[in-house]
C-alpha cells in the first residue's frame, strides 16, 4: 500500500509542478505520444511476465531463461518498429515533436526489459518488501527527474526522458535484490511458441487497458490536433482526467489491495464470494465517490491558489469527470472477479469493449466540437453506462439482481453528489462575497467532508466499518471513534 501511496503522491506533485512550467499544448502532445505508444507497449513482452508469475516457483528455473531472451527480442523488435513509425505518427498528428517523444519511449522499452524476470522472481518468492522498494526508488527518480527536466526547459520531453532514468533504476535495483543473472540462462528457442500462445490473452488485456486509459487522447488528437489550439484541448482533457484519477485511484487502490484478493481464496464458496463482492463494490464506491467529487468541488479555489488561473478552463471537464470517475473505480471489480476465476479472455474482452466505446464517444464528441468541455461529458456518460452494464452482467452470474447493485453503488454516489452540490454552491457564494481562495478551499473542503461523513455515518455505517478495517492499524481506533463506529 505504501508504495502505491508514494507513487500516486509523487505523480500528483509532479502534475502540480508541470502544470506551472508546461503549456496545455505540451500536455496534449505527450498524451498523444503515450497513447500511440501504449498500444505497441502491450506487445513488447508478449504477456510473458504474467506467464512466469502464473507458473510459480516450481517452473521458474525452467522458464526464466526463455522468457528473459524472448522478452528482450520482443521489446527490441517492437521498439524498432515504433521508432520507424514515429515520423508517420508525427505527420498524421501534424506535430514534429511527436517523433522524438515516441523514439525516447521506444528506446526505454528494451532498456527496461532485463528487469522483468528478476522482478517476477521477487513476486514468485513473495518478496513484496523488496519489490516495493524497487518501485519506490523508480517512482522517486522518475517523478523527481520529470520535475527537473521541466524546470530546465525540456518541454514535453520532460515527460518521457524520465522513462530512461526509471529503466536504468529498475534494472539496478532488481539485480541488487535478486542477484539474478538471467542473461546467463539458456534461451531454449523451441519453447518460445507455446509461451507466446499462453500469453496471448495477457497481451489482449494490456491492449484493452491501453484503450481504456489512453484511447480517448488518441482519437481526440486525430480529430482536434490540426493546430496548437487543438493540442491544447487534448492537454486540457488529459490534465483534468489525470487530476481526478490520481485522487480516486489513490484511495481505491488500498480497498482493492485488501478486500479483493479474498475473492480468489473463496472461489468455490459462492455465498461467501457474493457477500465479499457486494462489500467490495460498496467500499469502492464509498471511497472513490467522495474523493473524486470532493476534488472537483474544491478545484476552483485550488486552481487559483496553485496555478493562478492557468488551468481554469479545466473546471468543467474536472467536474464532469469527477462525477463519472467513481464508476471507473468500480469497473475494476467485475474485471477482477473474472480474473480470480481465471476467465482472462472474458476480462480482456470486457475491458476492450469499454475502451472501444470510450474511444468512439471521444471521437464523435471531438468531431462535433473539438474541445475538452465537449468530450468530457460524452466519455463520462459512456464510462458510467459501461461500468454499470459490466458490473450488472458479472454480478448476475452470482445471482445478484440489478436493483441490489444500484442500491449498493447509488447511495454513496448520490450522497457524495448532493454534498458536492451543496459545497459547490457555498463556494459560489463565498466567491461572490470576495472571500480569499485559501479560505474558500478550506471552508468548501470542510463542508463537503463533514456533510458526507455525517450522512455516510447514518446510512453507510457497515461500509464505513469495512473501510476503517482496511486502513493502517494505528489509525483504525481513532477513525472508529471519530466516526462514532465503536460499538457499545
Amino acid at each position: 500500500m505504501m508504495t502505491t501511496v508514494l507513487a500516486k503522491t509523487l505523480s500528483f506533485v509532479a502534475q502540480i509542478v508541470l502544470g506551472w512550467q508546461l503549456s496545455k499544448g505540451d500536455f496534449g502532445v505527450y498524451a498523444i505520444a503515450m497513447s500511440a505508444a501504449s498500444f505497441a507497449f502491450a506487445l513488447r513482452d508478449g504477456g510473458l511476465w504474467q506467464v512466469l508469475i502464473a507458473r510459480g516457483s516450481r517452473e521458474y528455473e525452467t522458464l526464466a531463461g526463455p522468457i528473459f531472451w524472448l522478452g528482450i527480442w520482443a521489446s527490441v523488435t517492437i521498439g524498432v518498429l515504433l521508432v520507424a513509425a514515429a515520423p508517420v505518427i508525427a505527420l498524421l498528428y501534424h506535430d514534429p515533436r511527436l517523433t522524438w517523444l515516441i523514439i525516447v519511449i521506444a528506446v526505454s522499452w528494451p532498456l527496461s526489459s532485463p528487469c522483468w524476470v528478476p522482478r517476477a522472481r521477487l513476486v514468485v518468492e513473495l518478496r513484496f518488501k523488496e519489490l516495493g522498494a524497487c518501485q519506490m526508488i523508480a517512482s522517486v527518480l522518475r517523478y523527481g527527474s520529470m520535475i527537473t527536466f521541466a524546470a530546465c526547459g525540456f518541454g514535453p520531453m520532460s515527460f518521457v526522458l524520465p522513462l530512461l532514468v526509471a529503466a536504468i533504476s529498475d534494472n539496478v535495483t532488481a539485480l541488487w535484490f535478486t542477484r539474478e543473472r538471467a542473461w546467463l540462462r539458456s534461451a531454449n528457442v523451441r519453447s518460445w511458441g507455446p509461451l507466446l500462445a499462453e500469453g496471448t490473452w495477457c497481451v489482449v488485456g494490456t491492449i484493452a487497458n491501453s484503450s481504456l486509459e489512453m484511447g480517448v487522447y488518441l482519437v481526440m488528437g486525430a480529430v482536434a490536433t490540426k493546430d496548437e489550439i487543438g493540442k491544447a484541448e487534448v492537454g486540457l482533457y488529459y490534465f483534468a482526467y489525470q487530476l481526478v484519477a490520481q485522487t480516486g485511484a489513490l484511495l481505491a487502490a488500498n480497498v482493492q489491495g485488501v478486500l479483493l484478493p479474498t475473492l480468489s481464496r473463496i472461489d468455490e464458496d459462492v455465498p461467501r464470494r457474493r457477500r465479499a463482492a457486494i462489500r467490495s463494490l460498496s467500499a469502492l464506491m464509498a471511497v472513490s465517490a467522495p474523493a473524486s467529487i470532493g476534488l472537483a468541488v474544491v478545484f476552483p479555489p485550488l486552481e487559483r491558489i496553485v496555478w493562478h488561473g492557468k488551468w481554469s478552463d479545466a473546471l468543467w471537464p474536472v467536474l464532469v469527470l469527477g462525477v463519472a470517475y467513481p464508476f471507473r473505480a468500480i469497473f475494476a471489480l467485475p474485471v477482477m472477479l473474472e480474473m480470480s476465476q481465471r476467465h482472462f479472455k472474458r476480462a480482456a474482452l470486457m475491458t476492450l469493449a469499454t475502451g472501444a466505446a470510450l474511444m468512439l464517444a471521444g471521437g464523435v464528441a471531438a468531431a462535433v466540437r473539438p474541445s475538452a468541455a465537449c468530450v468530457a461529458p460524452a466519455t463520462g456518460t459512456v464510462l458510467v453506462i459501461a461500468s454499470l452494464f459490466w458490473t450488472a452482467r458479472t454480478f448476475a452470474r452470482m445471482h445478484v439482481p440489478l436493483r441490489a447493485i444500484l442500491a449498493t453503488t447509488g447511495l454513496a454516489w448520490v450522497v457524495a453528489l448532493l454534498c458536492g452540490a451543496a459545497a459547490f454552491g457555498a463556494d459560489f457564494l463565498l466567491a461572490e462575497k470576495g472571500v480569499n481562495d485559501i479560505a474558500r478551499a478550506v471552508c468548501v473542503g470542510a463542508l463537503f467532508a463533514g456533510s458526507f461523513a455525517v450522512v455516510a455515518r447514518l446510512f453507510l455505517s457497515h461500509t464505513l466499518r469495512d473501510l476503517v478495517s482496511t486502513g493502517p492499524a494505528g489509525l483504525r481506533a481513532p477513525l472508529s471513534r471519530a466516526l462514532l463506529l465503536t460499538r457499545a
